[in-house]
């Protein structure tokens, strides 16, 4: 009995020695700046993926958000990389630069990042992401973000397969911006 006791005491201790995980909110950019956040939702029993894209400005007022599917059913990582791969190709065709993309996959960012490329599927999605990031005239860039700081960008990609095809939804001053 004792050695239990001591057990448990040593337990409550380690526990109490680990700090909390922060939660992480979302932050609007630094002046100048854009941010988009990017999410895909995976939706087993339709074999569907939903991706969500939400872009922000400088004072963290909404400019764009864009909902898309597609079937057949992807890895998580490959369907969060081909939901960053759309965000990215959407930037570019309404010519809105000097963006800092947030997706909530470590995986994600770290092979964006990474020098050597592969052969997989997953490769090809984030290879084409660099080379639009390389095309970019200005220094957009990835970052990982947590889940709770992404909310509204997973909200956006559960919402996607429930509409019949892709929706843009932008603010009516933001149409300048498209055209």
């Amino acid at each position: 009995m004792d050695s239990w006791i001591n057990a448990q005491e040593v337990k409550q201790k380690m526990c109490k020695r680990q700090a909390p995980t922060p939660i992480e909110s979302w932050t609007k950019p630094s002046l100048g700046r854009y941010k988009c956040n990017v999410d895909a939702f995976f939706l087993e029993s339709l074999d569907w993926v939903g991706i969500g894209i939400c872009i922000r400005d400088e004072e963290g007022g909404f400019v764009l958000a864009q909902t898309k599917w597609f079937s057949p059913m992807l890895e998580v990582d490959v369907g969060k990389a081909l939901g960053l791969l759309k965000a990215m190709e959407l930037v570019k065709d309404i010519h809105l630069w000097n963006m800092d993309f947030k997706v909530d996959s470590k995986t994600v960012v770290d092979s964006i990042y990474d020098k050597y490329g592969g052969v997989s599927e997953f490769s090809e999605i984030t290879n084409s992401c660099k080379r639009l990031l390389g095309t970019d005239p200005s220094n957009s860039h990835v970052k990982f973000v947590r889940r709770q700081a992404n909310v509204v960008a997973h909200n956006l990609a559960r919402a996607a397969p429930l509409k019949a095809s892709f929706r843009i939804h932008y603010k009516r001053n933001a149409l300048s911006l498209l055209c």
